[in-house]
């Protein structure tokens, strides 16, 4: 189902919304008004999910009554903003980080249409693509057979989204990503473009198989910081958002909660390294499946990036 908001700084185009709401399966309008900005489905009395329009000439940018829309309709999982204005490309990327921020905390996708013809030719195009249900991680890295790895993870925690590896990193164009995981062996590895579209959400992970002291791991996503802004990402503080720990760790948790192994079946990998609260090596005479089970516990960190990254707005939840 769509459903169509005309803008009241764009009433003087009704008549091409009515034809575009004509030309659409299942499809409804609403305009809105300076005095009652904010009625749409619920005041309707529609609950249907799918994707709402929002078509506007963005004279005063984005406002509250824009945000408030998107909030009391969480129902609508995939926004187009259709701006009819379509002028330098400079000031549309001002426009896309603006909005891009407006909706930073909302559960919903979001994307962006500028609009100058007189048929509606970007809007037309946006809207007959396929309405987005399912949420999106693209998996990143110069190391694919890690962003395969890691994304075979990922998907476990987030069973209800579409986690995928990037196969050409330098296409930096992310639309209909919801968000973007970065991950790597090194910090080289992980030293991707930027999202130019799409991918509201950014996280990072570090591979890291052995031991690391906390002001190692602090220097480490430093300098991921600093050599991820220089290629413009433009992120204020990465110590939320970077993740270190082990891929053999991570790939054996999820095989225990699968029930394919148990914990004691790790002390027959080579590859597998236990270590104590201080950081050394912990002999197999002091293993179990308990410690065993506690330390993937403690050093597993999918399952916190999968939070993160599925975490909703407090008032959307439940």
């Amino acid at each position: 189902m769509n459903h169509i908001y005309l803008d009241f700084d764009a009433v003087h185009k009704k008549q091409e919304a009515i034809q575009l709401a004509a030309d659409m399966e299942e499809c409804d309008l609403m305009v809105l008004s300076e005095e009652n900005e904010t009625v749409g489905l619920k005041e309707a009395g529609y609950m249907e999910s799918g994707r709402g329009i929002l078509i506007t000439c963005f004279n005063s940018g984005w406002l509250h009554y824009h945000s408030k829309l998107f909030r009391e309709h969480p129902m609508i999982t995939h926004w187009i903003v259709a701006v009819l204005w379509n002028g330098k490309q400079a000031v549309k990327d001002m426009i896309y980080r603006q909005l891009l921020s407006a909706v930073e905390e909302e559960d919903c996708y979001c994307e962006i249409v500028f609009e100058d013809s007189e048929r509606w030719d970007a809007i037309r195009e946006a809207v007959n693509r396929p309405v987005k249900t399912k949420k999106s991680c693209a998996v990143v890295s110069k190391n694919k057979a890690l962003a395969q790895d890691a994304a075979e993870v990922m998907q476990t925690y987030l069973n209800d989204w579409i986690v995928h590896p990037v196969d050409d990193v330098k296409n930096n164009d992310y639309s209909y990503e919801d968000a973007v995981f970065v991950v790597g062996c090194s910090c080289d590895e992980m030293l991707i473009l930027p999202p130019k579209k799409g991918a509201k959400k950014k996280i990072f992970w570090l591979n890291e198989p052995f031991f690391m002291e906390n002001e190692a791991k602090t220097s480490i996503v430093n300098e991921i910081g600093e050599k991820m802004n220089e290629l413009g990402w433009d992120i204020f503080d990465y110590h939320n958002i970077t993740y270190i720990s082990s891929i053999e760790c991570e790939m054996a948790f999820v095989k225990i909660y699968r029930e394919e192994i148990t914990p004691m079946a790790l002390m027959l990998k080579d590859d597998f390294v236990m270590w104590d609260d201080y950081g050394l090596p912990v002999s197999f005479s002091r293993m179990s499946s308990e410690n065993i089970q506690l330390f993937l516990e403690s050093n597993c960190r999918f399952s916190d990036m999968a939070c993160q990254l599925s975490a909703k707005r407090k008032n959307n939840e439940g």
